[in-house]
């Protein structure tokens, strides 16, 4: 008996200690997920519901708590990425792990953002979910268009200068030595003077254009 007791106070130790330590791993679980300075999210994979969302989504997004445990995952998807949105789920599902993706969301306020999604499927209080991490891109996608845009105005000045210059200057250095050599031609001297100036103009023109394309950048 003294052993069968011993026994018994043991194991309700041993289970003190369990219920302790998953308190515990709970507790960390919880730091992490609603002190996140990340926007972050629990849905189910199969009513596509919010099950839980942190802080940082709640500032991000403008909705409230409550307001999100309202929605579906669609209810923050511009109409167009809808589908998209529904065959990503479909292959979560059939190939349950670890997901990256550029996705794009909405806001309270109708205000369209890229994010970084990562993403993984989970079991949350008894049902298929996933946890859904993201990060916003969208200034940083905007400054990489911005610098692209740049480039391909850099490479339209480039090719201005390599070719929209020098074919008038072509035109005026070929009609330079014919218009001196006229003398005693008027009106042939008249007419080639006459392409001096216009090419004179065009090759302006250009000029003045790559001017202002350079001062936009």
């Amino acid at each position: 008996k003294p052993y069968q007791y011993l026994s018994i106070r043991w194991d309700i130790t041993a289970q003190k200690k369990i219920i302790s330590a998953l308190q515990e791993s709970e507790k960390r679980y919880s730091n992490l997920f609603h002190l996140s300075p990340l926007p972050t999210w629990i849905y189910s994979i199969e009513s596509l519901r919010f099950l839980n969302v942190n802080e940082a989504a709640v500032r991000h997004y403008g909705y409230t708590k409550r307001e999100f445990m309202s929605m579906t995952i669609l209810d923050i998807r511009p109409a167009e990425e809808v589908p998209r949105t529904r065959k990503i789920i479909i292959q979560a599902k059939k190939n349950p792990g670890y997901y990256r993706r550029i996705s794009v969301h909405k806001k309270k306020n109708q205000e369209i953002i890229n994010v970084d999604v990562h993403s993984n499927v989970i079991h949350f209080k008894g049902e298929q979910a996933i946890i859904v991490v993201i990060n916003d891109v969208t200034e940083r996608l905007q400054h990489i268009k911005a610098i692209e845009d740049r480039n391909k105005k850099l490479e339209e000045i480039s090719w201005e200068q390599s070719h929209l210059v020098r074919a008038p200057l072509a035109r005026i250095k070929g009609l330079v030595p014919l218009a001196a050599n006229l003398q005693e031609n008027p009106a042939e001297r008249e007419r080639i003077l006459n392409y001096l100036s216009s090419s004179a103009e065009e090759l302006d023109q250009v000029i003045m254009d790559i001017i202002v394309k350079s001062s936009e950048l």
